[in-house]
Parts: C-alpha cells; sequence; structure tokens
C-alpha cells in the first residue's frame, strides 16, 4: 500500500492514503491551475480531487485550486525512486481547530503540518506535533515549500509572506523527522485536505539532491523560484540559481544538475555552452532525455554557478526551477580566461546568486575587485532594449567599473540569473571568478 508522503491538514476531513489505480505524473511537475476549465474539479492524471473547484481570483495569476470539504492529491509516477524531494506551493488557509490524526492505520504521512485557530504553524515530527511558528501565522496567501529526505527520513519546510518571485527562508532550526509510523521509502504524493474553504496555487515539484541531515542545521537556509519566460525560437541566455550543486554533479549528463536543467526543457530545446575555443558547444535534448551533440560529450561539460548558457526553446512557455542555497556559502568558483586564450579574453558569465546587486554597493565589485585588469569590460544587456549591449569599463585605480554610457561609476543593479559577458583587456592570466558577498 502507498502511503502519503507529505500533506498539508487544515480543519481535517480525513486522512485518505494513496491507492495503486491512480494516474500518476513523473517529476519534474509544475501546475499554476490556469489552463483548467472554472468550476468543480474532479482531477486528471496528476491530481485526485474531491470537493474542488478552480476559482478566480487566484493567489497569484487568475485562478486557484479551493478545497472545502474535501481533499487535492498530487501523484507523483514512485518509479522515479524520488527520494530527495523539493515541493513549492503557494496557498491560503482555513485555521483548525483540531489536530489532525496522522498515525492511524492505513493513514500514515511523512510529513504534514497544518495551521491551528490560534493562527500557529505546526507540523508533526517523530510522534508529536510541534510549533514551527509560535504565532500570527497569516491566513492570507502565503509561499510554502517542503524538502523531503526520504533516506534520512527528515524533512524542512520553508516560508515567504511575499510574492511568487521572494525568497523562501526554512522555519525549523534543525531537520523535523518523519512520522515515527511512516513506512514508505519514497516520495509518492501530496495532499491537501480541508472542511472550511482553503486554496492552493503555483506547486512545483522537482528533484534534490542535498541531505537533509539528522540533528544539523546545514540544510539550505532560503529557496527562491527562479521563472524562465520563453519564446519560442527566440535565443535567451540565463543563469540557473541555486548553489547545492557540488563538483561532479554539475554536468549536463548523468547529474543531479542534469535534470535540473532538463526540468524546464522540452524536446528539441537547444542548449548552447561557450567554449574556450570562441566556440560553442550545442546539445538538442531528444524526446528520450538524452542530447543530441554538435560533438562534445555532455557528461564532460560542467556547468558551474557562475556560468551561463543559451536556451533556444522550441515553444513559448514558462518554466520554474526551484533554487536552494545558503547566503553565507560560497558559491563555486568559475574559471575566466584571458588573451593569451583561443576564446581572446571573451568568457560568458552568469549572476546566480539568489539577490539583486547594485554595482556601487557591492562590496566585492561583483567578485572582481581582486582579478579585474585596468580596461576590463563587463558587457550587459540593456533590459529596456532586449538585444541591445553596453558596457562598463574596470578602472583600476578607483577599484570601480565605470558606465560607458555616463563616464561615471556604474549604478546598474545585477539580478538573480542574469548573463553577461566579461572580455579581458589586458590581462593574459586565468582567474577563478567568484563572488562571496552577503545576501
Amino acid at each position: 500500500m502507498k502511503h502519503t508522503s507529505i500533506a498539508f491538514l487544515v480543519s481535517l476531513v480525513a486522512l485518505l492514503p494513496a491507492v495503486s489505480a491512480l494516474a500518476v505524473t513523473a517529476l519534474p511537475f509544475s501546475d499554476e491551475f490556469e489552463t483548467h476549465p472554472s468550476g468543480a474539479f474532479a482531477g486528471n492524471a496528476a491530481w485526485t480531487a474531491a470537493g474542488v473547484e478552480i476559482v478566480a481570483p487566484a493567489l497569484q495569476k487568475t485562478k486557484s485550486a479551493k478545497i472545502t470539504d474535501g481533499s487535492l492529491t498530487f501523484n507523483a509516477d514512485t518509479s522515479g525512486d524520488y527520494t530527495n524531494v523539493w515541493m513549492h506551493f503557494y496557498c491560503k488557509a482555513a485555521l483548525s481547530s483540531v489536530e489532525p490524526t496522522v498515525t492511524a492505520t492505513g493513514k500514515t504521512v511523512a510529513c504534514s503540518f497544518y495551521v491551528n485557530s490560534q493562527s500557529r504553524l505546526r507540523a508533526f515530527s517523530s510522534n508529536s506535533w510541534q510549533t514551527v511558528v509560535a504565532s500570527g501565522f497569516p491566513t492570507s496567501r502565503v509561499g510554502m515549500a517542503i524538502h523531503a529526505d526520504f533516506k534520512n527520513k527528515t524533512w524542512d519546510i520553508y516560508c515567504t509572506y511575499g510574492s511568487v518571485d521572494s525568497k523562501l527562508t526554512k522555519l525549523n532550526v534543525t531537520p523535523l523527522r518523519f512520522n515515527w509510523n511512516y513506512t514508505g521509502n519514497e516520495f509518492s504524493n501530496m495532499t491537501v485536505q480541508s472542511e472550511s474553504p482553503s486554496y492552493l496555487d503555483y506547486v512545483v515539484a522537482r528533484s534534490g539532491v542535498r541531505a537533509v541531515t539528522p540533528g544539523s542545521s546545514a540544510s539550505p537556509t532560503n529557496m527562491l523560484m527562479q521563472i524562465v519566460t520563453m519564446t519560442a525560437d527566440t535565443p535567451m541566455i540565463l543563469g540557473l540559481i541555486g548553489n547545492d550543486f557540488p563538483d561532479g554533479d554539475n554536468t549536463l549528463e548523468g547529474s543531479t544538475f542534469a535534470n535540473f536543467l532538463k526540468s524546464i526543457l522540452i524536446t528539441d530545446d537547444v542548449i548552447k555552452v561557450w567554449t574556450t575555443d570562441a566556440t560553442y558547444d550545442v546539445f538538442t535534448l531528444k524526446s528520450d532525455g538524452t542530447w543530441n551533440s554538435n560533438g562534445a560529450n555532455p557528461a564532460d561539460v560542467k556547468i558551474t554557478p557562475g556560468m551561463a548558457v543559451w536556451i533556444v526553446p522550441k515553444t513559448s512557455r514558462t518554466a520554474f526551477n526551484l533554487g536552494a542555497y545558503s547566503p553565507d556559502k560560497a558559491v563555486p568558483s568559475t574559471t575566466i580566461r584571458g588573451t593569451n586564450y583561443n576564446n581572446k579574453g571573451w568568457n560568458q558569465l552568469a549572476w546566480t546568486r539568489p539577490f539583486a546587486s547594485r554595482a556601487d554597493q557591492s562590496a566585492d565589485a561583483w567578485g572582481f575587485n581582486t582579478i579585474a585588469q585596468a580596461g576590463d569590460r563587463l558587457y550587459l544587456e540593456d533590459q529596456a532594449s532586449p538585444g541591445s549591449w553596453y558596457y562598463l569599463t574596470w578602472n583600476a585605480s578607483q577599484q570601480k567599473w565605470i558606465d560607458n554610457r555616463t563616464g561615471a561609476p556604474a549604478t546598474v543593479t545585477m539580478t538573480p540569473s542574469q548573463a553577461f559577458w566579461v572580455r579581458r583587456w589586458n590581462s593574459t592570466a586565468e582567474n577563478s571568478w567568484v563572488s562571496n558577498q552577503a545576501e
């Protein structure tokens, strides 16, 4: 028998285990409920529903799921062996005056939480309910994320009161424990149950990599949902947010990063990676999830935080990346090369820190203060005129980037996932670039 993996329980009706006859959906998965017809929702391949309507106004765009005296369950394909999972969603919770039952026979849940009548967020850990937020948990829209580690039987819970692109902060100091009575070993589903009207929106799920170590506070302290808007056959350049991919697990094939990247791609999307020979390695995603390549082996191509990639999407769409990070953790370095190399000093980079940074307020000049040489240039795309680029020039005596358009120290802001070029003008050396500035 399958058991419920994650439950968000409000005004509990009954906690029902998943059954093997249900349709299932592979990860990664996302649903904004925008494409579902308004009115009663009976479920589909991804969802099992009872007492659910698709309604407006939504928590984010124009529609959301309303659960009244019923439940809504997302069913994952367990053949995917999802033992480390991130679930993100926006919700508006009804308050519960009773503690849900999550340990009865046939009703065991790995991770569960609810909001009680005193506006306290309560989570089930080991064998009892614990208060995670002592008071004032909002009954308005909130963003939530769960990071569940099915190998260590531990989980973390994250929250934001802000918009969909706001960072989520971990609420628990050390990991919560799975329900002692839970017998499953992989993610199978997430259920929202409520008697009084509650709302769900912007659901995103993906596999993870970092362990939620028992008794440790080493889990990522934050998570940010990166929204990638694509236009068919129009090249776009970006970096992927997140610093939870260790070196060796960041290749284009056979790594967690590869699965991460493919989660925002579809068949016939193209990826282009700049090389030291001033050419691009080009990879096209095939229907079986592998790559067609112009010669390079994708298993040998590493994408470190700080590298940008070109994406040429096959269709217009919006994709989502759940980027886990800790502000005080150093971003792995990216190699940039000078004029002695075949790339003639041209380096394609990206700001993959999950926060914006203004040039004149960055303590380390975006990480270049120790490696930039006089005359080095940093090219940025003009956000007001896509396709047009301008440059900043490094002033060695001032230790500042100078905006070529004004001749004054640059005040432009680097935003999460923004890509840019660095042209080493006088430097012949190879350097490691990394920005360790705090958030």
